[in-house]
């Protein structure tokens, strides 16, 4: 008698689903690299001297410049 007593309390949750919840976090580093023109670095030459500015546009192949004319 005391031989089935035991295999029933060892078995008695046999057969029945238990469910556990348990919040999991799956991290991953991940990185992003992207290129970007911020501007354009422009070398041009005006009454024999030369000059370098950055702009934020892509100048094409010819560039106007504004001229002061100073007094000596």
């Amino acid at each position: 008698m005391g031989a089935i007593v035991g295999d029933r309390l060892g078995n008695r949750d046999r057969g029945r689903q238990v469910v556990y919840q348990q919040e999991v976090r799956r991290c991953r580093t991940v990185d992003q690299w992207e290129t970007r023109i911020s501007g354009y670095r422009v070398t041009y030459e005006y009454g024999g001297r030369t000059y370098t500015t950055v702009l934020p546009y892509d100048p094409g192949r010819r560039l106007a410049v504004r001229v002061n004319v100073d007094p000596v």
